[in-house]
């Protein structure tokens, strides 16, 4: 999808998808530590502990990993908002495109019954 960047840009600049996390500096060793700490944790089930490590260590693959959890989850808005934060393209970009094609087709029907409904009104 060529200008899928623009939309996701768009979509985070406005709000819909909150993509900021606090920033905290700190050393390699620790975050190694932490992003183990929210695999075990993400592995047992403490989805939100892991998406608190994982969003402060700014770790793709864990973000990624709680992407996944959210789309097998049928919540695919936040699904969107953490494989956007890991930067995962492949992940994010086939949803976007899957949602605009279902907008275009809702917009053509709806623009089909608006048609037919003035040529009713006109006969």
């Amino acid at each position: 999808m060529k200008d899928g960047k623009a939309q996701i840009d768009l979509l985070t600049k406005k709000g819909f998808l909150k993509t900021g996390a606090p920033s905290v500096s700190l050393q390699a060793e620790d975050k190694a530590k932490l992003n183990l700490q929210g695999n075990r944790l993400l592995n047992q089930g403490s989805v939100d502990q892991a998406k608190k490590i994982f969003l402060t260590t700014h770790y793709s693959d864990g973000l990624c990993r709680v992407g996944d959890y959210y789309r097998e989850k049928d919540d695919p808005v936040t699904a969107l908002k953490f494989y956007t934060l890991s930067g995962r393209k492949d992940r994010f970009e086939p949803m976007i495109e899957s949602a605009v094609q279902a907008l275009r087709a809702v917009l053509k029907e709806d623009e089909k019954n608006l048609n037919e409904d003035r040529n009713h009104k006109s006969e």
